[in-house]
């Protein structure tokens, strides 16, 4: 082969090469993607989030990397990681044990005793000593009444030690891309290392809403808490009041979680859905109760008003980048 053909067979692969390394990069565009504009909106929450439930996009954010205390609303982590180990053992019955719901001053649990000790004064769903509920049930007191016991009677049964369950719950939130989440207990009674972002909790509600049956439970105002061993029938009543009829009813809401600590201030993870979007809220630090359920409502509002379009960054089939070079041939 001459130089001049050598040269063009060089300049072919070459071109080649470049075309194979640039379509395989760029393959990830030829789509098109939703644009969104940033929302302006005001609220009060010390730091909050809204954020596009099946694509991630975050469509607002306020202080959403800063380190908060996020209260009960860390039980939908807890819920999240017994339903991902367990499954769907939905009428699997548990026993509660005396390590599980055993219950000291506030005072002497945060300077003497484990933070996932239960303290006087906590929300509970009155779960009794040897007392055998399924793990549905365990699930609606968690997500419904706040159940400060049922957290530690789930994270006894998924792990088999309430300590090694926190261990296993800070290793999944990382597992999820959970940079800056650290978890204490499985219901977020105070502890100064228990925080995490709202950035990190709209990444765990995107996680959470995958799931069918933890989609029903936050959606239920009322659950019937059968009779037990230790008690006759009685019911669980939802705590969101986004979905109650009420001052703060919103229609297109379909959970998730509250929380209220004095340190934590009032929190709120939420989600609500029409019929062109699914949407995250979450509210960190609302100084008082109503205030989280007027930002959620905010921010899905302007969301859901948003006028959502496509572009079109490459259509299928163009390339940029191959050129076709003739090769002379002969010896």
């Amino acid at each position: 082969m001459n130089f001049i053909c050598k040269l063009f067979v060089i300049k072919e692969l070459r071109f080649q090469f470049f075309s194979f390394l640039q379509l395989g990069i760029l393959s990830f565009f030829l789509v098109e993607i939703p644009l969104y504009t940033a929302l302006k909106v005001e609220v009060d929450a010390k730091a909050g989030i809204l954020m596009n439930a099946e694509t991630g996009a975050v469509l607002w954010e306020k202080n959403a990397h800063t380190l908060m205390y996020p209260a009960s609303v860390t039980k939908l982590i807890t819920a999240l990681y017994a339903v991902e180990k367990r499954g769907a053992n939905w009428d699997e019955e548990i026993v509660a044990s005396r390590e599980a719901i055993a219950i000291v001053p506030p005072n002497v649990r945060r300077t003497s005793h484990q933070p996932y000790r239960l303290e006087f004064g906590g929300t509970h769903m009155g779960i009794q000593l040897g007392e055998v509920l399924s793990f549905r049930s365990l699930l609606e007191g968690l997500m419904l009444a706040s159940a400060n016991d049922a957290a530690n009677v789930i994270a006894q049964y998924v792990s088999g030690d309430i300590s090694l369950f926190m261990e296993e719950l800070n290793a999944f939130v990382r597992s999820k891309g959970c940079r800056n989440t650290t978890l204490n207990s499985p219901h977020g009674l105070p502890h100064p290392e228990h925080q995490t972002t709202a950035y990190d909790l709209g990444l765990l509600c995107r996680e959470f809403l995958k799931h069918k049956t933890l989609r029903q439970i936050v959606s239920t105002k009322r659950a019937i808490r059968p009779t037990t061993n230790k008690q006759p029938e009685s019911f669980l009543v939802q705590h969101n009041a986004l979905l109650k009829p009420g001052r703060f009813y919103y229609p297109k809401a379909i959970g998730i979680k509250t929380g209220y600590t004095v340190a934590a201030g009032h929190c709120l993870a939420a989600a609500a859905e029409d019929d062109s979007r699914k949407l995250i809220a979450v509210v960190l630090g609302c100084e008082k109760m109503e205030q989280r359920y007027q930002d959620a409502i905010r921010l899905f509002e302007a969301g859901f008003q948003e006028k959502k379009e496509t572009r079109t960054l490459f259509s299928r089939g163009f390339d940029l980048f191959t050129s076709h070079v003739d090769i002379v041939t002969g010896k």
